[in-house]
């Protein structure tokens, strides 16, 4: 059976690279004749041997990837990446979160959480987007968390379906990209030259870190998280709607030093100190921020600037008109 150089032998027998024997993969009972009855032992040895084979991205040394599916690199040639269990899986999640846009199902104000244990299932949200996940008629990213880790980690699964084809070609991955920055208009924060660009930099690296902690890459969602947080660090009122008078300019960040994460699924920017009561702080629902434009959020923090500018000038001119009513202020002096 070896000798035939066939690739398929592989998933039934093995050589010692040493000794040159050849032997029945563990678990696998074979006949005289060579042969292979469908007993259960048999079964269950070679849904190991063959489906479950990892993806060319997660092998280790010695394994033997399967890599199926319609994934195209950048260049558009086909690299499929998927292993058996995200091939199929992809179509199973997508049955879930178009399941749960129709059923809309609203308790004590909230959509239900959907969790999935992607360790135990096989699945990786990075494999399943690269066989094109088609997120039906609503294409925002879909909230989930993954129990296989504790306390469960929140992630997102992108739409990555070209709409356009034929519904029977419902895997042709289409990356996830960047919004077009606007042709005109007012300078973006990504831009170096903007004032604000160091605090998004800031921003960035803190909101990458807690990427890096559940295993998921700096992203669209991570940029749009991260564009929100810096326009709250200018205008923060939404989290005191019962402060009258509140002031953007003393209450504004002028630099992030911490970026955090809390369990209620809110991520603050700190400047100062943790452990300082004086430490200044914004932060967004990240539930509402991977669903805001960054152009939405590059708005507010166009208007916050213009607004804190506004009540910078207005204090100096007190201050002014102050020092001028002052008794001898208009006494000259040597």
């Amino acid at each position: 059976m070896h000798g035939t150089q066939i690739d398929r032998v592989k998933d039934f027998v093995e050589k010692d690279p040493f000794t040159g024997l050849i032997t029945g993969k563990p678990g696998l009972t074979f006949n005289q004749d060579g042969s292979l009855s469908q007993t259960s032992g048999n079964i269950t040895a070679m849904g190991h041997h063959y489906f479950d084979r990892p993806s060319p991205l997660y092998s280790q040394p010695g394994q033997r990837p399967v890599g199926i599916g319609e994934h195209r690199n950048s260049a558009g040639v086909l690299q499929p990446t998927a292993d058996y269990p995200n091939y199929y899986g992809t179509w199973g999640v997508e049955q879930i979160l178009q399941a749960e846009d129709s059923a809309n199902v609203l308790h004590q104000g909230t959509r239900p959480q959907v969790t999935i244990d992607m360790a135990a299932l096989g699945l990786k949200e990075h494999l399943i987007e690269n066989e094109g996940l088609d997120r039906g008629p609503n294409k925002a990213p879909f909230p989930y968390h993954d129990s296989s880790t504790a306390p469960p980690s929140l992630h997102h699964f992108d739409h990555t379906q070209d709409g356009s084809v034929n519904r029977a070609h419902d895997h042709t991955y289409v990356p996830v990209v960047p919004s077009a920055p606007a042709a005109a208009g007012p300078r973006a924060p990504d831009d170096p030259a903007h004032p604000d660009n160091a605090m998004l930099e800031q921003i960035r690296g803190g909101v990458r870190k807690i990427d890096e902690s559940v295993g998921k890459p700096y992203d669209d969602m991570s940029e749009r998280v991260s564009r929100s947080l810096l326009a709250a660090c200018k205008d923060n009122r939404e989290a005191h709607p019962h402060v009258t008078g509140y002031a953007l300019a003393s209450n504004a960040l002028s630099r992030v030093d911490h970026v955090v994460m809390s369990k209620t699924g809110n991520v603050f920017a700190v400047e100062g100190r943790m452990d300082d009561p004086a430490h200044k702080r914004a932060h967004v629902e990240i539930d509402q921020a991977i669903h805001i434009p960054v152009e939405q959020s590059d708005q507010k923090l166009l208007a916050a600037n213009q607004a804190i500018a506004q009540e910078r000038a207005l204090v100096q001119q007190q201050e002014l008109a102050r020092g001028m009513n002052e008794p001898g202020s208009n006494v000259p002096t040597r």
